[in-house]
């Protein structure tokens, strides 16, 4: 049994990141597995407190650093030896041994080596840019992430960088099974209704379209799942201000008779009802995004399903038939129009195998197998 520490920039809640689709899949593979959640605004006694066990995942608690900020870019070797102190306090509640640290978190923990860990990973999942990630970056003896565009800045830092897909979780890896085993009874019909997850406060999505779309069909039921308000809302910073039309389109949406917004979603209901879609919207401004919309978790779910995915441009899918997108944002609802007209040829039973199997391809079971191979070189 391995000891893996979890270093996270997002708090553990109803939301699943990728972080937390990790920490599970590793303790169902019997290891001993720590998730240190950021910091949060508690009056903690001491730096590191112990929260709950959740499917198998022991929950860590940070107390927060004053003027954290300003420490870690004007005072950097302070900062370093502040969070040396952190460290020390999670290996000892780890029992003072920790096999592979496992960092998404370069920010709050740019000096791993001071956790002492066996193996050190390192995963970007955002662009963020600065002397204390590149410090990060250059202390892992792995680094992986799901965007070439990261990749390409940082591996001149560290040359063991990896392309790493998005993972597919356990409740979704269950139904395109079953979906895969069901395809032959598939019935083709019309466009009834379209799929949309995730976090809506994202200012990265490109609402104009998507109203455009949504309003252009009043036949289609729109279907939306995940937080569209700051309550209960573990993805996005409750001190973040809303643009006044990202408001109006929340206020758009709830005031729109063919869409329903379903809020956060436990992982197993929120995989059952995707497999009744019959498309997916991806709409991401790429001048907006962090990640210049190159990839996003969210689409390994569509892909899943088996059902079209239609998008605006994505550079991980590039040169595949996972997707259909656009490269010009604003071709996006004839391209959509496309789809809706021919939804039997988009949805045919031969693109929907492949879909479904590229997706059970990059599971998260496999994902860390890979990160194990490449991380022991096997």
């Amino acid at each position: 049994m391995k000891t893996i520490v979890i270093l996270s920039t997002e708090p553990w809640g109803k939301m699943l990141l990728s972080k937390m689709h990790y920490a599970i899949e590793l303790a169902k593979l019997e290891q001993k597995v720590y998730f240190v959640n950021p910091p949060v605004n508690e009056n903690f006694s001491t730096l590191i407190q112990k929260g709950n066990m959740v499917s198998g995942v022991q929950l860590l608690y940070m107390k927060p650093l004053k003027h954290a900020l300003f420490l870690r870019h004007k005072v950097f070797p302070l900062y370093k030896l502040i969070m040396r102190r952190y460290a020390n306090r999670i290996r000892m509640i780890t029992g003072g041994k920790i096999d592979e640290l496992w960092n998404f978190n370069p920010h709050s923990f740019p000096d791993v080596k001071a956790f002492e860990a066996s193996k050190n990973i390192l995963l970007l999942y955002d662009f963020y840019k600065g002397r204390h990630v590149e410090f990060a970056v250059k202390q892992a003896d792995i680094v992986f992430s799901p965007s070439q565009l990261i990749l390409d800045y940082y591996k001149r830092f560290n040359p063991a960088s990896h392309f790493l897909q998005h993972g597919l979780g356990a409740s979704f890896v269950k139904f395109s099974k079953e979906s895969l085993q069901s395809l032959t009874n598939s019935k083709q019909g019309e466009l009834k209704k379209v799929g949309y997850t995730g976090n809506l406060l994202r200012q990265a999505i490109h609402t104009n379209l998507l109203q455009q779309i949504i309003s252009a069909h009043p036949g289609i039921e729109f279907h939306i799942w995940g937080p569209y308000t700051k309550v209960g809302n573990n993805v996005t910073d409750i001190n973040e201000n809303l643009h006044t039309d990202l408001k109006q389109f929340i206020s758009f949406l709830q005031k729109t008779t063919h869409v329903f917004l379903h809020g956060v979603t436990e992982q197993e209901a929120l995989a059952k009802a995707m497999q009744d879609m019959d498309v997916f919207l991806f709409v991401y401004s790429a001048n907006a995004d962090m990640n210049a919309a190159s990839n996003s978790h969210k689409l390994l779910e569509y892909i899943s399903t088996g059902k079209t995915v239609v998008s605006t441009y994505v550079s991980t899918y590039k040169g595949t038939a996972l997707l259909e997108m656009c490269k010009d944002e604003n071709e996006l609802p004839a391209l959509f129009n496309q789809v809706k007209d021919n939804i039997s040829q988009y949805n045919s039973i031969d693109k929907q195998q492949a879909r479904i199997s590229y997706a059970l391809n990059n599971s998260y079971a496999a994902q860390i197998d890979k990160i194990e191979k490449l991380l022991y070189k096997k």
